[in-house]
């Protein structure tokens, strides 16, 4: 044919088609010879056989207003270099895409009208005959938009943007292995970087330069602006929190016990503490017992006892470590009990020191006896374990008024006496020579007062008109009970 025809109909029972060539057609049952077509205009173009487009043949343009049923297969080379296939309806241009031909669409590739005049591409999928869902869409602007949940079979991971998974990047492995990454607006009950079995605990931030940590939905830590790290509480140096700065330094607060440390197995070391790279002591412990100290110089601790250790492993130590030094000295030491000097036996144990004042009184023996006046100068006393000092001035002594053939004594002492004990009289009035004059006097075992004796080595009485005595010095050391 020289020219174009309009054919309503023409039928190929076993096209060739070769460079624009029909070798052979049969046309109302007659097969002519070979014919060469400009246009090929056709309402409707059944083919039953192949078209073949293998990169020798150009066409401009394949113009098909009505319906073209294939029941074979459409094949374009890999060497066609220009022209382009065009669909173009007023409404939705769309490509489908099924199985066969009376078989449901699968997918599709539509375009609609973006803002203004461009273009949006949108890619559909469907599942057993459901509602076509938007898939992919690609805006005028080059904006891609997954609509969907976007495998990776290679990472293992899942691009979510729909319903609850909206803006989420989620790995497809299942359980706390599997992350759980939130493009958008987070905070302690749905962190940015969470888990795929548990969407709550993670790590979000609440502000700049600050990272927040939360566990079932509520936050239990935090790195702050200012380089703190801090767990528990909120904020830094709260009632209930523990807080270590950017400087070093660490703080545990909280209402109940703030730090516990714990060792397993044998005895020995639980905290030690560092100078620049040298040991500056440990604090150590093992069953009820704790240890703090340096070297040899350490204290054990037990219940109801406070001990030196060789070491903070409960190392023994008998005799080595000293209370104090002469330029470190501790200033008083309260004690309930006594103090084991020189050995540990009973006999080495001073319980008992003490100092004070006493009221001697000058009077005579028994219940009634009438005392003697006087004035006292300076009456005290020491107690050193059992053994008491006292002392004494007495002067302007007078004992006429004690009861006549009384014995004179000295009562008011401070503790009584378990033992025999004599004294004499520094200083005195009257002369030694004259056996009336008081010289001195005993206690005796259980009493609390002590006879005056006379030159003569009688006990005073008053029936004595010589007994003599205004003034008198007095020491005495006796044994208390």
């Amino acid at each position: 044919m020289s020219k174009a025809r309009d054919i309503a109909d023409l039928d190929f029972n076993a096209p060739d088609i070769d460079g624009g060539n029909i070798d052979g057609a049969v046309i109302g049952g007659t097969t002519p010879a070979a014919s060469t077509f400009t246009d090929v205009v056709a309402a409707s173009l059944d083919i039953s056989g192949d078209i073949d487009v293998d990169g020798t043949t150009n066409l401009d343009v394949v113009d098909i207003d009505g319906a073209v049923d294939m029941a074979s297969t459409l094949v374009v080379g890999s060497t066609l270099s220009s022209g382009d296939i065009t669909i173009a309806v007023d409404d939705t241009p769309t490509l489908n895409f099924k199985k066969a031909s009376t078989a449901d669409v699968l997918a599709s590739i539509n375009v609609t009208t973006d803002a203004g005049s461009g273009g949006k591409l949108v890619i559909q999928t469907k599942r057993n005959g459901n509602t076509p869902v938007d898939r992919l869409t690609i805006d005028d602007d080059g904006a891609a938009t997954f609509n969907s949940t976007v495998t990776s079979t290679a990472f293992g991971s899942q691009l979510a943007t729909t319903l609850f998974e909206q803006n989420v990047l989620k790995s497809s492995v299942a359980s706390s292995a599997g992350a759980f990454i939130r493009m958008a607006v987070s905070g302690a009950g749905n962190p940015t970087y969470a888990f795929e079995d548990d969407t709550n605990t993670g790590m979000f931030t609440s502000g700049a330069d600050t990272l927040n940590f939360a566990t079932a939905g509520t936050e239990h830590a935090r790195l702050d602006s200012a380089g703190r790290f801090i767990v528990g509480a909120l904020s830094a140096f709260d009632s209930s929190s523990f807080c270590v700065d950017q400087s070093g330094l660490g703080q545990f607060r909280r209402d109940g016990t703030p730090l516990i440390v714990r060792r397993d197995g044998g005895d020995g070391g639980l905290i030690d503490f560092e100078k620049d790279g040298a040991s500056a002591g440990s604090i150590g412990g093992g069953n009820s017992w704790l240890a703090i100290g340096s070297g040899t110089g350490n204290v054990y601790f037990d219940d109801g006892l406070m001990a030196p250790v060789g070491s903070v492993g409960g190392a023994s130590s008998n005799g080595v470590v000293d209370l104090g030094t002469t330029a470190r000295r501790f200033k008083d030491l309260y004690l309930s009990g006594g103090v084991y000097l020189g050995g540990t036996g009973a006999a080495n144990k001073l319980d008992d020191y003490e100092t004070g004042t006493w009221t001697p009184v000058i009077k005579a023996i028994g219940t009634g006896g009438n005392n003697a006046t006087y004035t006292l100068h300076g009456p005290t006393y020491t107690k050193v374990g059992r053994l008491v000092n006292v002392q004494v001035y007495i002067s302007g002594i007078n004992i006429n008024a004690i009861t006549a053939g009384s014995y004179i004594t000295l009562q008011g002492f401070p503790f009584a006496c378990t033992n025999y004990a004599d004294f004499t009289i520094a200083y005195k009035s009257g002369s030694w020579s004259t056996v009336g004059n008081i010289i001195g006097g005993y206690l005796q075992t259980g009493t609390s007062y002590a006879y005056f004796m006379r030159a003569n080595g009688v006990e005073a009485q008053q029936t004595s008109t010589d007994v003599t005595m205004t003034k008198a010095m007095i020491n005495i050391t006796y044994q208390a009970s």
